[in-house]
């Protein structure tokens, strides 16, 4: 009989990614010895070699396609409210607001960082991440209360587009990714939360018909406002 490394020799295409990796391991054990797939009967001299071919040819993707399709729609999201909050920023820059403009960079870079946890974690979950086009912002903002609403708009539909996320995570009782959201959701709280804190400023100050003086001391003020928002669950009777 022909020893396994001469029949081995005599059969190359056994290594071919043509009929999927899963397959490499028992079309090679088959290569040498015909009778069996078990990995013991295999010589001493292959099983490191065998070994190493079926760690490479595991399946180690630990996402569902939905679920990694949403993740990465997800991320381009994130990535569209940075250049939404990049267009307003640059327009309140154009119209002398240098404090809301600063504001709304800063959150830009918020959105920016959102954007890369989620491509983190779908690679780290073994997906692959697929960088999509961002969509256009839109047009600039037409006064400042305007440009608020646009904000607060913006964050709604992210907040749902996350809470879809969550629901899917939870119909497939994928808790890492479950779990994993749990820090946008809190997130989307903070940043509707700072959305509304916008809308009320820019009401006090006159809304759409907001004189320059209320307008010059809104600046000023949101230039200072911090990046993060006092949630309900943080507050107590001595810090209500």
């Amino acid at each position: 009989m022909d020893s396994p490394r001469l029949r081995y020799a005599g059969r190359p295409s056994l290594l071919r990614k043509d009929g999927g990796e899963k397959e490499i391991y028992t079309n090679l054990l088959k290569g040498f010895d015909e009778s069996t797939d078990s990995i013991l009967s295999v010589d001493l001299w292959l099983k490191p070699f065998a070994y190493f071919l079926v760690y490479y040819a595991m399946e180690t993707n630990r996402l569902s396609a939905t679920l990694a399709a949403a993740l990465n729609q997800q991320m381009t999201n994130e990535a569209h409210n940075a250049q939404i909050y990049l267009a307003y920023a640059s327009w309140a820059s154009d119209k002398g607001y240098e404090g809301i403009a600063n504001f709304l960079f800063r959150h830009a870079n918020e959105e920016r960082n959102h954007m890369m946890k989620i491509l983190e974690y779908i690679l780290k979950r073994g997906a692959k991440v697929k960088v999509a086009s961002i969509p256009d912002p839109g047009p600039d903002p037409e006064s400042v209360n305007d440009c608020f609403e646009k904000v607060f708009k913006s964050e709604v539909d992210n907040t749902s587009s996350i809470y879809n996320i969550v629901n899917m995570s939870m119909a497939e009782k994928d808790w890492a990714t479950w779990n994993f959201m749990q820090w946008f959701v809190k997130e989307q709280t903070e940043e509707e939360t700072l959305a509304l804190d916008l809308l009320s400023k820019i009401k006090v100050a006159g809304g759409v018909n907001a004189k320059d003086d209320a307008l010059y001391v809104l600046d000023n003020d949101l230039g200072k406002t911090p990046d993060d928002a006092t949630l309900a669950q943080d507050v107590t009777v001595e810090k209500p």
